[in-house]
């Protein structure tokens, strides 16, 4: 999960904000690893 976490960091130094559908999918990769983990991990982007 940390490795996600750091290439969100990198695509947000680049581009500043992701669009709608890159944060939806953000979204499912990080809840691939168990269900519903991005509502439940502390630290929310969007």
């Amino acid at each position: 999960m940390a490795f996600f976490y750091r290439q969100l960091e990198e695509e947000l130094d680049m581009h500043e904000e992701l669009n709608e559908v890159e944060q939806d999918q953000f979204k499912k990769l990080v809840n691939s690893i168990n269900k519903d983990l991005y509502e439940r991990y502390p630290f929310k982007y969007f």
